[in-house]
């Protein structure tokens, strides 16, 4: 009897990971978004590459994102245009701030609001206690690097036969090695 295969659920998985989705209200109604990073890949890549100032874009991706009842209300509902613009930061912030990043990450270190402090002294030896206000040297870019020479052509010697020199660089490094020489 053979054992049936472990089937990974990614259904389950993912259901661990979902996020609240955004709720606002406006004109004394309530909409839901989903959460950010709860979207498709495909419309997640729409929205990064979206050009916030336009707004008809910006309105139809809402409009795909609410669903058809949700979009509906939505339609009949005025909308300034700063509210458009508030709406998407506050739906961008409420997925953690940027978008494509998802909340897990959003745990990483802030500023401690200290300056970073010096790990070496000035180089120069002056009685002058401030530093220099003189830009600092760029690095020189590296040389590009030397061509070779070409190879000096020989003519083959019949049936693959080495040269003298090849022979004699074949016959040390084999030597060297340990091993016979090939051609022998």
């Amino acid at each position: 009897m053979t054992a049936s295969p472990i089937v990974d659920d990614l259904d389950a998985a993912y259901a661990e990971l979902r996020r609240e989705p955004y709720t606002f209200q406006w004109a004394g109604q309530q909409f839901t978004l989903p959460h950010i990073n709860d979207l498709d890949f495909r419309i997640l890549a729409e929205i990064e590459t979206l050009d916030t100032a336009d707004v008809a874009k910006v309105l139809d991706l809402f409009n795909r994102m609410f669903g058809p009842e949700q979009a509906a209300r939505w339609s009949e509902v005025s909308v300034p245009t700063p509210v458009l613009f508030m709406l998407f930061e506050r739906w961008i912030a409420h997925g953690g701030g940027q978008l494509g990043e998802d909340s897990a990450s959003s745990g990483s270190s802030g500023s401690t609001g200290k300056s970073s402090r010096r790990t070496s002294d000035a180089s120069t030896a002056t009685d002058s206690r401030s530093r220099s206000s003189a830009k600092k040297a760029t690095p020189a870019k590296k040389a590009a690097p030397k061509k070779r020479a070409p190879r000096k052509t020989t003519t083959a010697k019949p049936n693959g036969a080495l040269s003298d020199g090849d022979q004699a660089w074949l016959a040390t490094h084999q030597a060297l090695a340990g091993s016979p020489p090939a051609n022998s």
